[in-house]
Parts: structure tokens; sequence; C-alpha cells
């Protein structure tokens, strides 16, 4: 199953399993070590003017129109490639965990690094190091999460979502049922790209928000070593400042 439309957040393994004993899974299978970059599932955002995810499966991977299911965490993160990316798994120049402090070269604050500045990407209109928002998403077919890395050209719809719809309505995140989508943006210059689009499916009852906080406190700490996909889409380095 692709999506989550027909299966109340009641139901998903995450919420059924008391969060002490989710905590205990975790810790028992996984170790001191944590969650690794390579370990969960994730969801890609095509390249180009696509409009489906690529959702890994246990046969392969399937394409669907979007994603339905409750965020249960999210990091915004920093990756800068000094020269072009090459498309392999090459670690970047620098990295940034938080958004606060580059890792490498040059490293440093990234409030006052220059490579974050809009106008020093190589297209001349974005950002060198591009900045990035992972999502944990909970969905039905896993007791983990899937793991969506927005890049730089769906930021603003992201951060809209999460003030606007959410915060405006004094609602938090992993108390709705948030609904993912994509359409296609591009012009004046910018080549045709994926943009990922956010609506509130169905707002939690307070029984299952307070499931959702416990399992999302317990699982944060394994979640500090996933990476950001560094995969440069073709709109990545559109100025996302609006």
């Amino acid at each position: 199953m692709a999506t989550t439309e027909m299966v109340k957040v009641g139901e998903y393994p995450i919420v059924k399993m008391d969060a002490q004993r989710f905590a205990e899974v975790i810790r028992e299978n996984i170790g001191a070590a944590g969650v690794s970059q390579f370990d969960l599932d994730r969801a890609k955002i095509p390249t180009g003017e696509g409009t489906m995810f690529e959702l890994p499966t246990g046969d392969g991977s399937e394409k669907v129109a979007s994603i339905t299911g409750v965020i249960i965490g999210f990091r915004d993160v920093r990756v800068y490639f000094e020269g072009e990316y090459d498309g392999g798994g090459s670690p970047p120049d620098c990295f940034s965990d938080d958004c606060e402090t580059g890792q490498g070269m040059p490293g440093g604050p990234c409030a006052e690094c220059p490579l974050s500045r809009f106008g020093t990407a190589r297209n001349g209109r974005g950002q060198a190091c591009s900045q990035r928002r992972l999502l944990f998403i909970a969905r039905p077919e896993s007791l983990l999460p899937l793991v969506l890395s927005l890049p730089p050209t769906s930021l603003a719809n992201a951060r809209k979502y999460f003030l606007n719809r959410l915060a405006g309505q004094q609602l938090v995140y992993y108390g709705v049922v948030t609904h993912i989508g994509l359409e296609t943006a591009g012009g004046n210059g910018t080549p045709p790209h994926a943009k990922a689009t956010f609506k509130i499916v169905e707002k939690l009852d307070d029984e299952i928000t307070a499931r959702m906080k416990a399992v999302k406190s317990h699982l944060t700490p394994h979640l500090k070593r996933v990476a950001a996909d560094v995969t440069i889409n073709d709109g990545d380095e559109t100025n996302v400042s609006a």
C-alpha cells in the first residue's frame, strides 16, 4: 500500500505499540550506534518536471503521486560540494546536521559562511551550500518512519505549511495527518522541477497526538545520524528565499 488515506492512524504499528516497548525494540535491535543514513527507507523526489515520488518496496520500488502519514520529526541540514556533484557516494566537502555549525571545509558557523548566501550557487541564483529538510513520516506499512529529504525548492512550501497551516491553527506537526504531493515549477530561466506541496488531511485526537509525541521523544535520539540525500535536482539551486 503506497498511501494511507484508508488507514486510521490508530491502526499504525507505531501507534499500536506502547511507546516504552517501541523504544526498547529500537534500542535492542540497533544498539548504541543508532540509526545510520542507510538504515531507513527513503522516498525520492524526481528530477526534472516529474510529479511522482519513488517509494521503496519489498521487491524494488514503486511510483506514487502522493505520500500521506504523520510527520513525527524533522531536521534542517546543509550540504556543500566544492565541485560538481558526480551522482556517486562521495561525501560533501562540508555538512551541517543542524544548519548552525558546518563540519568539513570550510566549516564553522553557517550564519557567517559566505557559501550560505543567495547568489553563490553555480547558477548564480541559490546558495552554494544548499539547505534541506528531512521529514520522518509514520505510515501504516512499517514501525519505522519513512524519510523524505526536501530539496531547497520545496523549503518555502514546507515552512509555510509548518507556520501558517499548523502553528497558525495551534496545531503540532505530529498531531495531524499530512498529505504531501508534487507540483511542477520553473520558468524565468529556472529549469522545470518538482516541488513538494502540503495539506492537512485530518486532525488527530488528544490521545493519538500524545502517543505520537511519546514516540517522537523516544525516536529522536536515534535519528541524529540520518543524513540528507545529496542528489542535485534540476531546480535545487533555485533562489527559495521567497
